[in-house]
Order: C-alpha cells, then sequence, then structure tokens
C-alpha cells in the first residue's frame, strides 16, 4: 500500500487506514472542504462540478470509524446527515452508470451504524430480502442489525443463517457462493465482501468456531501479501486488528529467520516484517523460533522483472506516438514537443478506470495557461474521450476515467522533452481500479534524446 501510486479520497482513505498513518489523514482532512459536492456528499477528485458518491461517502465513514480516525466535526455532522437523506430515500446519486438503489442505501445505513447514529426506524425503511443482497450487503446489513439498539433478536438470527450460508471452502481458502457478484460499481470486490462477512461476525456468540477459520480463508486470498483492492486492505487491516483483539494469540518467544549471509529476530508478540535481500546464489531460507508457542509465517518473493510483451488481461491498449515540434526530422532532440495518443479497447463498461502512461525523465506535460505551451497542448486534441481527472505528474500522465464504456477510448496529450540520453520508460498500464483482474499493459522502449 506504501507504494500504491494512486491518490483520490478512496485511496487516500484507504492507505492512511492499512499503514495506520495518522498524518497522512490529517493532511486530508485539511483538504476536506473540496472534497464535498454541492448535495454534501463526498467525490473522488478535488472539482466543484464532479457529482457526490454515496457509496465513497458510506465506505469513508464506515472504515474512518472502525480505524479510530477523527474527522472535523462539522464537516462529519453534515455528511451523516447527508447520509440519513440518502436512507430516507432525499439524497441520490448523480450520474450514468449502473446501480441499485436498495445497496447504496444499506451501505449509508451501515455507515450511520459505524459511527452510533442508525435506528430501528431506519432499519425499517430498508426491507429487502436477505437473498437479493450480495455477501458484502449482507455483511453491512448484519453488521447494523449488530450495532443498532432494540432490534428484534429474529432478524439477527436470520441474517446469521443467510450469512452462514454464502460461506464456502476451498481446502482452507474462504470463498463465497456469490463470489462473482460483486457490485463492483460500489468499489466492492469479492475479497472485500469476505472480509466484510470475517468483520461482521469476529468476536459475536456463536461465531467463536468458525471466525478462526474465517480469519484463516481470507489470508489465503491474497495474492503476493495484499488483497485485491484498496478499500479491502484497508478492511483486512481492521479485520486483522479485530480478530487479535477478541481472540488474543499465545505466540511468545523470537522468531529468528536466515537467508544467506543476513540474519533477522523478530518478537512474535510483535512481528514485524523481514525484509531478507536476495543472494547471488541459490540458498535455504531457514525459519526458527525460540521460547514458547510459535506464531505462523507468509513468505513472498518480490523481484524487478520487466515487462517484455503486452499483457491484456480484459482490456487492450495500444500507444502511438508523433510530433507536434521538431528540430530534427532524424532524430529526437531536447526542447521537442510529442503527442502521445493512448487508445484502449474495453470489454465491457466499468466505473473507476485509470490510464496510468509514464514520460520520459526531466520531461514535461503541457497544459492550459494562456502561454504557448497551452497552445501546443491544444494541438493534442483530447481524444474522443477525456477522464474525470488527471494528474499531469513528473513521471506519468495518468486519467481516472468515473465510467468507461464499452469500446475503444483514446485520449492524447503533448509532452516536451526537456532532459538528453537514453531514457528508461516503465509500462504503460490501464486497470479498473475496483475490477483489478481486468487490466492491461503494456512495454516501451527506452527514449534516446540528443541535445
Amino acid at each position: 500500500m506504501l507504494a500504491y501510486p494512486y491518490g483520490c479520497f478512496e485511496q487516500r482513505t484507504s492507505k492512511a487506514v492499512a499503514l495506520d498513518d495518522r498524518a497522512a489523514w490529517a493532511r486530508q482532512m485539511a483538504e476536506l472542504p473540496t472534497y464535498i459536492a454541492r448535495n454534501g456528499l463526498l467525490h473522488y477528485w478535488p472539482v466543484p462540478d464532479e457529482p457526490g458518491s454515496i457509496a465513497l461517502t458510506a465506505y469513508a465513514l464506515s472504515v474512518s470509524a472502525d480505524a479510530g480516525l477523527a474527522w472535523p466535526d462539522a464537516a462529519k455532522a453534515g455528511l451523516l446527515d447527508t447520509l440519513r437523506g440518502v436512507v430516507d430515500g432525499r439524497v441520490t446519486e448523480e450520474g450514468t452508470g449502473p446501480g441499485d438503489t436498495r445497496l447504496l442505501r444499506i451501505a449509508a445505513l451501515a455507515a450511520l451504524a459505524h459511527n452510533g447514529a442508525a435506528t430501528p426506524a431506519m432499519v425499517d425503511q430498508l426491507a429487502m430480502p436477505l437473498g437479493d443482497m450480495p455477501t458484502g450487503t449482507l455483511a453491512d446489513w448484519l453488521d447494523t442489525l449488530y450495532r443498532t439498539p432494540g432490534i428484534d433478536p429474529r432478524r439477527i438470527q436470520a441474517a446469521e443463517t443467510a450469512l452462514r450460508g454464502r460461506i464456502v471452502y476451498d481446502g482452507t481458502r474462504l470463498d463465497l457462493t456469490d463470489n462473482r457478484n460483486a457490485p463492483w460499481w460500489m468499489m466492492v470486490s469479492d475479497d472485500e465482501m469476505a472480509l466484510k462477512a470475517l468483520l461482521a461476525v469476529t468476536g459475536r456468540p456463536g461465531w467463536e468456531n468458525e471466525a478462526p477459520r474465517m480469519m484463516i480463508g481470507v489470508a489465503l486470498r491474497q495474492m503476493q501479501g495484499h488483497w485485491d483492492t484498496t478499500p479491502s486492505n484497508a478492511w483486512g487491516t481492521i479485520a486483522v486488528r479485530r480478530f487479535g483483539q477478541a481472540y488474543p494469540g499465545s505466540a511468545t518467544g523470537l522468531t529468528t529467520a536466515s537467508f544467506g549471509a543476513r540474519t533477522l529476530t523478530s518478537n512474535a508478540l510483535q512481528p514485524p516484517v523481514l525484509r531478507l535481500p536476495l543472494p547471488a546464489r541459490p540458498g535455504a531460507l531457514l525459519l526458527r523460533h525460540d521460547g514458547g508457542a510459535g506464531p505462523w509465517a507468509t513468505v513472498s518473493v518480490r523481484a524487478a522483472v520487466p515487462l517484455t510483451a503486452p499483457v491484456f488481461a480484459g482490456y487492450r491498449i495500444t500507444r502511438e506516438v508523433s510530433f507536434i515540434q521538431r528540430q530534427h526530422p532524424d532524430r529526437i532532440s531536447r526542447g521537442d514537443v510529442m503527442r502521445v495518443r493512448i487508445t484502449v479497447e474495453a470489454p465491457v463498461d466499468r466505473t473507476w478506470v485509470v490510464i496510468d502512461d509514464p514520460i520520459p525523465a526531466g520531461a514535461s506535460i503541457l497544459g492550459a495557461g494562456g502561454s504557448q505551451s497551452a497552445m501546443l497542448a491544444a494541438q493534442a486534441n483530447g481524444g474522443d474521450g477525456w477522464p474525470s481527472y488527471v494528474e499531469q505528474g513528473f513521471e506519468a500522465w495518468r486519467g481516472y476515467f468515473r465510467w468507461l464504456p464499452k469500446g475503444k477510448t483514446s485520449v492524447e496529450y503533448a509532452v516536451r522533452l526537456n532532459g538528453t540520453g537514453k531514457l528508461q520508460l516503465p509500462q504503460t498500464k490501464v486497470e479498473a481500479m475496483y475490477s483489478p483482474e481486468i487490466h492491461a499493459a503494456l512495454p516501451n522502449a527506452p527514449v534516446t534524446i540528443q541535445p
């Protein structure tokens, strides 16, 4: 999560929770007024005309409450009041895309419950058949029932029975009967649904035997040491902490890891991540625990492997480069201005898709400002679709689409080359941020720029 490159309001929130970064959260709260839309909901980017999102607002207030992150009092009161309006049906969401308002209203109610503001009358307003709820929504519903005083125990029992019927195991890995039906348009993935199921029941009477099995099962859902989306990793961090508090472990003593010439030791009660460099030659990784009952260990290997061929996993992506200004027709020179055109072919409609395209070291992306740079930027006509938000960084151009429809979409931008030498470029990527299995990556050749 520390190296995660994208930074909308949700992603900044998720990183602050997963990393327990109170300073990052304080910076985010200082900028909060720029993220509140006209209808009182949060929006993803500090763009005044961007519509507010019920799913984002509900998520941010729920996960921050469980993580113990404070909001400015007046702003929090306003957001909670807006979510009451969502539950009542007075506040709706603007914009194009799929959606089931029942699920959004339950998410809003769950956020109120996380903040001690849900009432039985609100619960009664949102009657929805349990069988119609995706598992993530069912877990939110059950958690809301637990947190709301005065709820008929029979309603809780019915929701618990429904949740038990959703949980299956592939060996020891936890799976769900509706694994492929996560409401991705609400930022919800299958990993998040599994984690929310665990969170809803951890420490609850009657789940003492099932919860430890669920904890192992959701841990095994990780790939390369993380769950699939930023909200999943935030909820996963909270789930691990809550599980440790509800079912204290008995691990004691010291754990030692040796690999090659390096040896590291950790305290089992507060185990850090032990990072050992890969040795020049093959060798054995030795793990030893002394002084009591031992913890479990997860071992992963990371290596920087360059991409040598395109990867198309759902999306297809192409990148074309031409020149707006060029000093010499036979070579690339410092001061030349390139036009970059990226075309994405999408098999399905998706919310929040990012195109991430690197620029050469020292280059500058041209944009607005009424100068010659703005006029040159205008010669890159933007393509046939334009993102909801654009980041023009020192290392990449990033375009975020609130809604990327099925079919082909192209974008263009202009960049001035300011450096010289043979410059390496990382891969160009496109990713559905809340359906990360849908992505593509394109290797880029080095760029040689002469004086």
